[in-house]
């Protein structure tokens, strides 16, 4: 009997019983399914309905004594005993039927020694349950590293998918879907220390070193709520005795030293990176270079990975730029209850080619408009041709932009 471990962190998600529900009533083999939810609520909810079924083990944790994503996906971790697959989810999903039985048809086809399928699952119109188009998607880099070193990830379609048999190589790890044998746990178990920015890299770079070959279905099986701007966040409620920026904060850390971006004194402890391959075999393998926060041609326009040679590899990255850019404080738009300012450069097409949030607790002197310059450090194969800075208020929403042309 081949078990699926289904793994669900859930906060404050309404979704989170109709997503069981519809995996459950999609299965086709439900009773070889076993449940580990880390459910983090208010007073107000319940999850009576599946207290009982000998399938769930539940940690039920009050929404305030949370701390973020990655933890909780560390604390369901402990749940796990022994079955053969392991399956991560968010809270928020629809499937196709027989999801678990085309999921493993599919894992097993896959011609390496340790598979692993993930991916940014196909968008979901949770407010009329509309799945809106079959197209899968791939994960890509977000053509720049923030200035913390960190490198954001943004979904792809697949191209050409209706004429696939196969899944397509991966670059990247989703949080909100992984399929893989059950012995990744206990070999990439999930950094509790982590917050939420970073968790996406650290699990491809740990998974990749420790042997697993990545992979993105090759068509939908499984369908993901994206906007979800009713619901209630980690970081919307924990901004006082223990804010989520001092976790955010170490978390960045962590990750800059698991990529080499840095030494510092966090102990990485089981959560460093693998030995069967190296850091180096995952950057020659993703087109990517973390220690020096450059990303090659191939890794932007989302071509298929391989293992390239070192001087194919040296030769994929793009001219860089050291820009100081400044402006007129009393033109860009904001408020005293702005929770943080976009921050981007952009190509005569208005194409993003390098963006940094400025957040109070960091860049306070900004938002003040006391300080009204940056230098913006990075690597593109566009030209810059303008600055944009967009302020969020936290009681109207985005504000006017305010866009400057670079000279020069």
């Amino acid at each position: 009997m081949e078990k699926i471990f289904v793994s669900i962190a859930s906060y404050r998600d309404p979704q989170l019983i109709p997503t069981i529900k519809d995996l459950l009533n999609k299965s086709k083999y439900p009773e070889n399914l076993s449940f580990g939810i880390c459910w983090q609520h208010d007073d107000d909810e319940n999850f009576d309905e599946f207290k009982n079924d000998s399938r769930f083990k539940t940690i039920d944790i009050n929404y305030k004594d949370s701390r973020g994503a990655c933890w909780a996906r560390s604390k369901v971790q402990e749940l796990y005993s022994g079955e053969k697959y392991y399956l991560q989810l968010d809270s928020h999903h629809r499937f196709i039927p027989e999801w678990d039985s085309k999921l493993i048809e599919m894992y097993k086809g896959l011609a390496v020694a340790k598979p692993l399928l993930t991916g940014y699952c196909t968008v979901l119109d949770m407010e009329n349950d509309q799945k809106l188009n079959n197209q899968p998607l791939k994960i890509v880099g977000n053509e720049t590293f923030s200035q913390d070193g960190n490198l954001m990830l943004k979904p792809h379609y697949v191209d050409n998918f209706t004429s696939l048999n196969e899944p397509i190589p991966a670059r990247f790890v989703s949080g909100h879907f992984i399929f893989v044998d059950g012995k990744w746990v206990e070999e990439c178990g999930y950094d509790p220390s982590l917050y939420f920015h970073g968790e996406e890299v650290s699990l491809s770079i740990r998974s990749y070193t420790h042997g697993y070959d990545l992979f993105h279905p090759h068509y939908s099986i499984i369908w993901h709520q994206y906007i979800r701007s009713s619901n209630k966040k980690h970081w919307d409620d924990h901004t006082k005795d223990n804010p989520w920026w001092n976790l955010d904060s170490r978390a960045k850390k962590r990750l800059r030293k698991l990529l080499q971006q840095e030494e510092n004194d966090e102990q990485l402890g089981k959560y460093c990176l693998g030995t069967t391959r190296s850091f180096h075999d995952y950057e020659l393998y993703t087109g990517i270079d973390f220690k020096n926060k450059k990303i090659g041609s191939k890794a932007k326009r989302g071509q298929n990975p391989y293992i390239m040679t070192e001087e194919e590899w040296s030769k994929d990255f793009e001219n860089k730029y050291n820009l100081n850019l400044s402006w007129d404080p009393k033109d860009v738009p904001s408020r005293d209850d702005c929770d943080f300012w976009f921050f981007g450069i952009e190509d005569v097409d208005n194409k993003l080619i390098f963006r940094n949030d400025f957040f109070p607790e960091n860049n306070k002197e900004i938002m003040d408009k006391k300080i009204s310059k940056f230098n913006a450090v990075f690597d593109s194969n566009s030209n810059p041709h303008h600055f944009v800075i967009w302020a969020h208020s936290k009681k109207d929403g985005w504000l006017e932009k305010y866009i400057k042309e670079i000279e020069g």
